[in-house]
């Protein structure tokens, strides 16, 4: 079990994702040492290093205000959890009004009477959560999603378990002592001994700390003699197995032989393995080719581009600011997120976050400059075609109207392109 101990003065902007999450020790030295290998503690003794993020005082709003029942329902239910001390669990979903919202008042008699809070998809819920899976989104090229935890003091919500994606642990108030595997090879090897059978590692998380559990480690956690408000953030990885099938899928599409029905009476009669091979050695060789390799990656990367995270907030103003955009106007991205060019032979398109801007091919150029880019002057961009220069505002300016760019507060002067 790896553990970090630092002393910081100021946080890093939690848009920097990964640095900000596992700051002072750096992502090259966390994936080297600790992804997929092994848990890592990060003690900071710095209380307010997640003050950005909600804390408990607006968990009563999350909870009631920001989600429909029908919604929570579809998210696989926010729920109310507890272990006894003799390991018996009970949980149960949120009772819904008939205002489909969750019964915030039943919330609090069991909260009172020491379950657990679990209100999943918190990256749906707070624009400041969703900003920080966006980023790591973007660094990880993973799904990340984000769900809150909140205990009453010297109670368990779920007893020893395994997950099957990587978290981070965010303590944002109290203190919690966890009882994490430790000694695992692999982080899969959970699968192959009882979990009775394995060692754990005690370790306490108090506000400012952060903890990464590699997917497959068993843990378990309960709150002290305060409340305990964390923020789990799951990294749901994409595995070999997933691009080997996406691969699959595509050469499907692509000859028909692998799209032919199995034989009738299949179940109860061998298959002919020497037609199993064949098709294996397709599939191999196909593999060797970069461009269906590169496919299967474009289309795991489609999945990081849909929507269902809480929009940023502030971006009304620059809708309002759009009448004054010029060839001199300072404007940045939105925010930090996986984004991606699409080119063809008849358009260039620019995807992100739900949304797309596409255009003829001449764009290619000042889009790819734009991807590639935080903040800069629209008069920085490169020329389009043999357009006037109006062509550099109107495409910031639709890509400003479809959530992409925002209009930049004024920086000093100098050479904005960053």
């Amino acid at each position: 079990m790896a553990r970090i101990r630092s002393e910081i003065e100021t946080p890093v902007a939690h848009s920097d994702g990964l640095e900000w999450l596992l700051h002072p020790i750096t992502p090259a030295d966390f994936l080297h040492t600790a992804w997929e290998q092994q848990p890592l503690l990060i003690s900071r003794a710095q209380r307010d290093y997640f003050q950005d993020l909600p804390g408990l005082d607006e968990v009563d709003e999350m909870i009631t205000t920001t989600m429909s029942g029908r919604r929570i329902v579809e998210d696989d239910a926010s729920r109310l959890v507890r272990t006894d001390d003799k390991g018996r669990i009970s949980q149960r979903d949120f009772r819904i009004t008939r205002a489909g919202v969750p019964d915030i008042q039943d919330i609090y008699q069991a909260y009172h009477e020491g379950h657990t809070i679990v209100l999943n998809g918190i990256h749906r819920r707070s624009s400041k959560v969703a900003n920080l899976s966006r980023a790591l989104e973007a660094t990880l090229h993973h799904p990340v999603g984000v769900n809150l935890y909140l205990t009453p003091r010297h109670s368990q919500g779920f007893d020893l378990h395994v997950d099957d994606h990587d978290v981070f642990i965010l303590q944002l108030h109290g203190t919690k002592v966890w009882h994490v595997a430790s000694g695992l090879s692999p982080a899969t090897e959970h699968g192959k001994r009882p979990l009775s059978d394995i060692e754990l590692r005690t370790m306490t998380l108090e506000s400012g700390d952060s903890l990464y559990i590699p997917r497959g480690f068993p843990h378990r956690a309960q709150a002290t003699a305060t409340s305990s408000l964390h923020l789990t953030v799951g990294v749901h990885a994409f595995r070999w197995a997933d691009l080997m099938t996406e691969a699959l899928r595509l050469l499907a599409d692509d000859d028909a032989e692998f799209r032919s029905a199995l034989p009738p009476g299949f179940l109860d009669r061998e298959i002919d393995p020497e037609n199993v091979a064949r098709l294996g050695n397709q599939l191999a060789h196909a593999l060797t080719d970069e461009s269906l390799a590169r496919r299967a990656r474009q289309s795991l990367g489609a999945r990081l581009i849909g929507a269902g995270k809480a929009a940023p907030g502030g971006h009304f103003r620059s809708l309002d600011r759009l009448a004054r955009l010029s060839d001199d106007s300072l404007v940045r991205r939105t925010r930090t997120m996986y984004h991606r060019i699409r080119s063809g032979p008849a358009d260039v398109a620019i995807e992100f976050d739900g949304n797309f801007v596409s255009g003829p091919p001449f764009l290619e150029d000042a889009l790819r400059f734009i991807a590639d880019h935080e903040l800069f002057r629209v008069d920085e961009l490169p020329e389009i075609g043999n357009f006037h220069s109006k062509a550099k505002t109107d495409l910031v300016s639709r890509l400003i109207r479809e959530g992409f760019l925002a209009v930049a507060d004024e920086a000093p002067e100098g050479n904005h392109a960053t």
